[in-house]
């Protein structure tokens, strides 16, 4: 067991795992939104058959029904009953307080869309077939009525499925449940083809177009359509029912509590925790507070607008996917569930609680994900290692994950651990579930743990984020100090020890997790990278890759996500890069290089310039430097004192 002797990680205990390799948690059912969606979805496919099956009536004899009015007339009357159905689901999810109106279209608007669904494949089932021919007339009926079968099947294998996502959660069952029904389709339609007089339309057109047809209705239930496009504030209120429980969100210092959300153009999910310091004792909290203690207007993400917040830039891989901004301002990381007192300043340490919020409204308006992405910088790095554990056994079971933790290595003191995390309570909110996690928190450290997990769970990805120097007020570097000495401005005093412990846990990592776990490390003292336009443009290592290009490769599975390390290209000093303007991302020496509207980024540095930093942007650390003892390879580990 890896145990750093002045130094643990705190970070990787809690990050990453799956449900499909560890025991799960014990699940109340289907959630009532599924529950909901499901019998949306079921209800739209009885609409389509009896649509189709009705024009299959007409086609068969349409000398019957002159002009189509029975047909019209059996299509309104299960139009009727979609509406009920649709107004019935509402009704049972609202009993039991969770959101369905929202999080599809409404029941006007599906019975429209399906209406349009059932002429267009009518359209093409009949294309080419003469109208007057008897054995047209026959085959047409036949493969309209066979089309009508496939449509309800396909809408009821997914109905299927979102109701009960964790029983199938690669997904396979549904897979199968697809191929049945175009296999029966095929059955059908061979059989009827062979009464038509004129060539009818191709089998596999017909199945593509009932495919698409099925995917569209999916759509219009799970991606919630009518909410807004750009970030819009979401207010939760003092008390949020979820799961039996009723929540308090707040911020720390008992004012309200917001967060922000989108609807993407596709169906994958990037759930974002917010960072910005933490505390744990008077000091810290409240006499000279390193953390953000409001959640409001401010925290709207369309504001910052550059890295990856900028949703015009073509090469920003998440600009057209669903996003929850979890907003930070409880000093605990998104981990607490505790109302502390510090000598009369009562601080409501409920991060974990304010996130569960967000993670209610995720699973309410966007319950199906193709793809969720889960990240945070900072502090909402370690919001995204506990809070992901939920997402990915109850929430999203069935989804494809990647987890990525943006300047959040974890280099924290032993004495830290041991004395002030339990302000937090983190214990009450833990993902027991999970062998091993039940564990002090004392106990935890982050390499073995990660190596433990990813070797768990090879379907999912994770990794992280960091500068070599991650420095400045209110990065790593500065938090690791104040652990160390207290709330001073001399960040960079111990800046050489917190990187050599983040190089011993990466090579650690690099040894131990050779599949789906990679780490980038990338050049300077900038604290995070999500919202810098560095990420397009900045090459570290010898092969090098920019960090969108990585994220994307991480996201596809592809072979270009590989470690990435400043220190394989040789040279992780600073790197001065404009935010904004035409040279947005590019090396700058003042605003002068970033016109049109760009300012020029400093990587954090002392002023005036204090050892390890020198001129030219060069930290200069030395080569013996230790900070982290590994019991379990025991060679040249050196015991530094505090």
């Amino acid at each position: 067991m890896l145990r750093p002797s002045t130094v643990a990680s705190v970070t990787a205990a809690l990050t990453f795992f799956s449900m499909t390799a560890f025991a799960t948690a014990a699940h109340a059912g289907a959630y009532p939104t599924n529950t909901c969606v499901s019998a949306k979805q079921k209800a739209a496919g009885k609409f389509c058959q009896s649509g189709l099956k009705a024009w299959s009536k007409f086609q068969k004899a349409p000398g019957k029904d002159p002009g189509g009015a029975k047909r019209n007339a059996a299509i309104d009357k299960a139009a009727s009953k979609l509406t009920g159905a649709w107004g019935k689901a509402e009704t049972k999810a609202t009993a039991k307080d969770v959101e369905c109106a929202v999080t599809t279209v409404t029941a006007g608007e599906a019975e429209t869309n399906l209406r349009t669904r059932i002429d267009d494949l009518q359209t093409a089932a009949l294309a080419g077939l003469n109208p007057t021919d008897a054995g047209d007339q026959k085959c047409g009926a036949g493969i309209l009525k066979s089309l009508a079968k496939m449509c309800s099947g396909l809408l009821k294998a997914e109905s299927k499925f979102v109701k009960a996502q964790s029983k199938d959660p690669d997904r396979s069952g549904l897979g199968a449940g697809k191929t049945k029904q175009t296999t029966k389709f095929q059955a059908g339609y061979d059989k009827s083809a062979s009464a038509c007089t004129s060539p009818p339309a191709l089998a596999v057109d017909l199945v593509t177009a009932a495919q698409t047809a099925s995917g569209d209705t999916v759509l219009d239930t799970v991606t919630s359509p009518g909410l807004p496009t750009v970030f819009t504030q979401e207010i939760p209120g003092t008390a949020v029912p979820y799961k039996g429980n009723t929540l308090s969100p707040r911020c720390s210092r008992d004012t309200p509590y917001s967060y922000f959300y989108k609807r993407g153009t596709t169906n994958n999910l990037l759930v974002y925790y917010q960072g910005g310091g933490a505390c744990w004792d008077l000091a810290t909290c409240w006499s000279l507070p390193v953390y953000k203690i409001d959640a409001g207007a401010g925290d709207n993400p369309d504001l910052q607008g550059t890295g990856f917040a900028d949703p015009n830039n073509v090469l920003n891989v998440f600009k057209d996917w669903h996003v929850v901004f979890v907003s930070y301002c409880t000093g605990d990381v998104h981990w607490g569930d505790n109302v502390a007192n510090y000598a009369g300043s009562t601080t409501h340490h409920v991060g974990r609680v304010n996130a569960s919020v967000a993670e209610k409204f995720a699973r309410e308006h966007f319950p199906n994900p193709d793809k969720v992405f889960v990240t945070g910088s900072s502090a909402g790095a370690y919001g995204a290692a506990l809070n992901s554990a939920f997402l990915m056994d109850e929430v999203y079971p069935a989804a494809e994950f990647n987890v990525l933790g943006d300047a959040g290595a974890g280099v924290i003191t032993q004495q830290w651990l041991q004395t002030k995390i339990g302000s937090w309570n983190v214990e009450k909110n833990l993902p027991t579930f999970i062998p091993g996690i039940n564990l002090p928190l004392s106990d935890f450290s982050m390499v073995e743990i990660y190596e433990s997990l990813a070797a768990a769970f090879p379907q999912h990805r994770f990794g992280q984020y960091q500068s070599n120097y991650d420095g400045g007020n209110g990065g790593q570097t500065s938090f690791f100090h104040i652990m160390r000495v207290g709330v001073d401005a001399n960040w960079w005093e111990h800046q050489c020890e917190w990187t050599a412990c983040l190089r011993h846990y990466l090579a650690e990592l690099k040894l131990r997790i050779p599949t789906n776990f990679r780490s980038y490390t990338g050049a300077g003292s900038r604290h995070t990278v999500y919202g810098s336009d560095k990420l397009y443009t900045d090459l570290t290592g010898p092969v090098p890759i920019t960090v969108r290009n990585w994220v994307d490769a991480m996201i596809n599975d592809d072979v270009g996500w590989v470690d990435v390390d400043c220190l394989d290209g040789g040279d992780c000093d600073l790197v001065d890069t404009c935010q904004g303007g035409d040279n947005a991302g590019l090396a700058c020496v003042d605003d002068t290089d970033c016109p049109n509207g760009g300012t020029c980024e400093l990587d954090p540095r002392p002023s005036p310039l204090a050892p390890p930093y020198e001129a030219g942007g060069v930290v200069n650390c030395p080569a013996t430097t230790c900070e982290c003892f590994d019991i379990l390879t025991a060679t040249n580990g050196v015991n530094c004192p505090d």
